[in-house]
């Protein structure tokens, strides 16, 4: 979808999309950069970014900011605490930036919060910033969803919606610290905006259909998981060995279950990864 904005910007691997006169979408490789996707909201003198992966990537984005906004990056708002997502955060705490993020984030910052020039505001549930007469908004997801730290940033004015890792494309869905059921639940919450657009940390810029399609798919993953899991005993699930849980979901994808196929055509070459840490899910709520 983003080929139908115009491209603003290329370099090291990185594209710049303008969305909207405010909104601009900052695709990256997460594969051979280690970079996830971001976002520069932009309003007069000030410039905003959403999320700053890799140290090297931060600096590109301080020479991004400048060469095509022609001001510093003024705030920094940060949708979750996996590393592909902050780990830049250090080259701008000498710059005077201000960093939104989560209020359960807040904790897992102490450099951040220890810096002299930087000040790092917590947001508990929602925030309102003012940029130059632009609203932008930060909603901190309830519990956990992807992470324990999940924050969306949405600027009515655009009708859009920045998710981190929330929403995502369904081929690259991590569930390592996530609660499936909350996860599903927040997400048909904010299916509900009236937005338009969806920027995510991983994959293209989609319609905000995709909210939808995403509860959709991790409720379908749920299920498949629930699925293999009634298939083993009492014992197996206590004595089960990573190699049992593979080849369980590799015999499920395998068959011709409509949960299953779906799961193979969306995901694609992610959907034994993504089964698999689906049911690790569920083996651990099990045995709690």
């Amino acid at each position: 979808m983003s080929a139908r904005f115009e491209r603003i910007y290329e370099k090291n691997l990185v594209e710049i999309f303008k969305v909207t006169p405010n909104l601009y979408f900052r695709k990256a490789d997460l594969m051979l950069r280690g970079q996830c996707n971001g976002a520069y909201v932009v309003a007069g003198d000030m410039v905003g970014v959403v999320d700053v992966p890799t140290l090297e990537g931060a600096h590109e984005i301080v020479e991004e900011s400048r060469l095509l906004f022609g001001h510093p990056v003024s705030f920094i708002f940060i949708t979750h605490g996996h590393g592909d997502h902050l780990d830049g955060l250090p080259v701008f705490l000498d710059q005077g930036v201000t960093i939104f993020c989560s209020e359960r984030l807040v904790r897992q910052l102490p450099e951040a919060r220890a810096a002299d020039r930087a000040t790092v505001v917590g947001v508990r549930d929602r925030t309102s910033v003012r940029m130059a007469g632009l609203e932008v908004e930060c909603h901190a997801l309830e519990g956990t969803v992807h992470s324990p730290w999940d924050m969306v940033i949405r600027v009515p004015r655009d009708r859009l919606l920045c998710t981190g890792d929330t929403v995502v494309d369904l081929s690259i869905l991590h569930f390592h610290s996530a609660n499936v059921e909350n996860w599903i639940a927040v997400l048909k919450r904010l299916s509900a905006a009236p937005d338009e657009l969806v920027l995510p940390g991983h994959g293209d810029i989609y319609p905000y259909s995709k909210v939808d399609e995403c509860a959709d798919f991790i409720e379908t993953l749920r299920r498949a998981g629930e699925r293999c899991l009634s298939r083993l005993s009492a014992e197996e699930i206590r004595n089960i060995s990573e190699n049992r849980i593979n080849e369980i979901v590799s015999g499920y994808l395998s068959d011709g279950e409509p949960d299953a196929i779906r799961i193979r055509d969306s995901a694609g070459v992610g959907a034994v990864r993504e089964l698999r840490m689906v049911l690790r899910y569920l083996l651990y709520r099990e045995l709690r």
